[in-house]
């Protein structure tokens, strides 16, 4: 199957800059190529205790969770009929199964989003991309906005590596 065929994302590369808050908060970088076939997601989630980071690629039918602090890598084959659903990626089919509304139109990061309403919060989505949400998750409001998007931008292949001094705690 073409990359392009699977509808991950519309453009073949591009960089999205989150902020999140709620039961935690904190910052993500979400990167990826070949039309979402490569994807790399740069999390840290900020506590009084301490900074958790995480760095999530998926390459293909490969996930790797990279624990940045401790240097270990979990790896999981993905299941055949893995669609590449992404936590940010979301069609408006699949948002009306869901139980969301088109509710209106509004700026999120300089993208015209098509606002979506449902029970449990609601969705600023541009291109099928979920640019913003705002979730009630047992009676916790979560906001996720994003800051900063690029689309058709040239990614260091770098960002799809995986580190060599990392310890692979399964596979």
């Amino acid at each position: 199957m073409l990359a392009q065929d699977s509808k991950l994302y519309s453009f073949k590369s591009g960089m999205i800059k989150y902020k999140f808050e709620g039961r935690a908060a904190g910052v993500e970088t979400v990167y990826f190529d070949d039309y979402g076939m490569l994807t790399s997601t740069f999390k840290t989630i900020y506590s009084e205790l301490n900074n958790k980071s995480t760095c999530t690629i998926i390459k293909h039918d490969t996930i790797f969770e990279l624990n940045i602090n401790n240097h270990t890598i979990m790896a999981n084959c993905l299941s055949d009929n893995f669609s590449g659903t992404k936590q940010n990626i979301i069609s408006n089919e699949a948002l009306v199964v869901l139980g969301f509304f088109k509710s209106g139109v509004d700026i999120v990061a300089g993208k015209n989003c098509d606002k979506f309403s449902g029970n449990s919060g609601t969705l600023w989505v541009w291109n099928n991309i979920v640019l913003k949400s705002e979730m009630n998750i047992l009676d916790k409001v979560t906001i996720t906005e994003a800051s900063y998007v690029e689309m058709g931008i040239e990614i260091s292949k770098s960002k799809f590596e995986i580190p060599k001094d990392y310890k692979i705690i399964n596979q």
